[in-house]
């Protein structure tokens, strides 16, 4: 206990720095033109990493994050240029997200999320990081001097977000990971470990695909890691790390892409179905990446939802048991058994 104390203690220094870094920023960006803008939001950073160095969890720590996003609101607002607006609405759903989960961790404002927010935790995360690339590559190629300053500054308030999303998310600790039952039998199906959640109406997924800049994409991306490691004889991946490397790493996405399919084919195959869409998928990945990700989930919508070619075998053990049962009758009806022995023949072979 005494170990998780000052571990945490040592996050929250390291955070603190962190924000006080990217609040220095801030206050630069105020130095060099003044506004009230610059100082609502230098005053938003300092008070986020003031809070976190003494540890002071309380609704003031999402106050902070509040005005970081009102800040980044009224930027959208006042920026011309679609980059621009682009990266400030992200910004701003990023921070909002961080102080909705800040309320619902350390107040009683939002009790009936407190142990939910694990589950959206890497929401911010993806959100900043896609910001701050964006933010960073319209800076490279305007005025390519400030790029490496947006970076490191970018790269920090990265880091910031990720410690503070880990901190929150999982402020009750890292749950247990349920590992799915299976059953070495001949009937087993996908549908038995693969679970319901990664089913996803194909409407929605398009319309997600096409209009959200990549966002679903990358939540996709670390939704249906999670999903395919009930695959039988792979190693289980980190969602986590997988969504990072897919972000960060150029190509990445294509490997990931092709190795995904491939446990979609095992999936498939475990369940009775003819399943081929790896090789397709690379393809796709390369040249369409959007067709990627509708191909792998129409298939996985399909496993959940269709009967599997196993299920043939049992049909053919019903027929046997019927002919059995029939037999049986032959042998009633001739008074070789009784009546009670018929019916206890009868409840066995059909398991009753």
């Amino acid at each position: 206990m005494e170990e998780n104390k000052i571990k945490s203690s040592q996050l929250h220094l390291l955070v603190g720095i962190l924000f006080a870094i990217v609040a220095v920023s801030s206050l630069r960006n105020l130095i060099l033109s003044f506004s009230l803008l610059n100082l609502l939001a230098s005053a938003g950073y300092l008070l986020i990493s003031a809070m976190l160095l003494i540890q002071q969890k309380d609704i003031t720590l999402s106050i902070g994050f509040f005005m970081v996003a009102f800040c980044d609101f009224v930027c959208f607002i006042v920026y011309s240029g679609f980059v621009n607006r682009f990266v400030s609405i992200l910004s701003v759903a990023a921070y909002v997200f961080l102080g909705l989960m800040s309320l619902a961790a350390y107040t009683n404002l939002l009790p009936k999320y407190k142990n939910n927010i694990y589950k959206i935790y890497f929401i911010p995360i993806i959100l900043i990081a896609v910001s701050i690339f964006l933010s960073f590559i319209s800076t490279l190629i305007i005025h390519a001097s400030s790029s490496l300053r947006i970076l490191i500054y970018g790269a920090t308030e990265v880091a910031a977000v990720v410690i503070t999303c880990r901190m929150i998310g999982f402020i009750n600790g890292v749950p247990e990971k349920t590992i799915p039952i299976r059953y070495d039998t001949e009937d087993q199906t996908a549908s038995s470990v693969l679970p319901k959640e990664a089913f996803c109406d194909m409407v929605k997924h398009v319309l997600l695909l096409l209009f959200t800049f990549g966002i679903w994409n990358l939540i996709w991306i670390y939704k249906v890691t999670g999903y395919l490691n009930v695959v039988k004889d792979e190693e289980a991946r980190n969602p986590t790390t997988k969504l990072l490397l897919c972000m960060f790493i150029p190509f990445y996405h294509i490997y990931w892409t092709y190795k995904s399919a491939q446990r979609v084919d095992k999936l498939a195959k475990q369940a009775g179905f003819s399943s081929d869409i790896a090789t397709l998928c690379l393809i796709m990945s390369i040249f369409l990446p959007i067709i990627s990700p509708i191909i792998m989930q129409d298939k996985m919508n399909s496993i959940l939802t269709k009967k599997p070619t196993a299920a043939y075998p049992q049909a053919e053990v019903n027929i046997g048991a019927a002919n059995e049962l029939k037999n049986f009758k032959d042998l009633l009806d001739s008074g070789v058994i009784t009546q009670e022995e018929f019916e206890a023949k009868k409840k066995q072979l059909l398991g009753l």
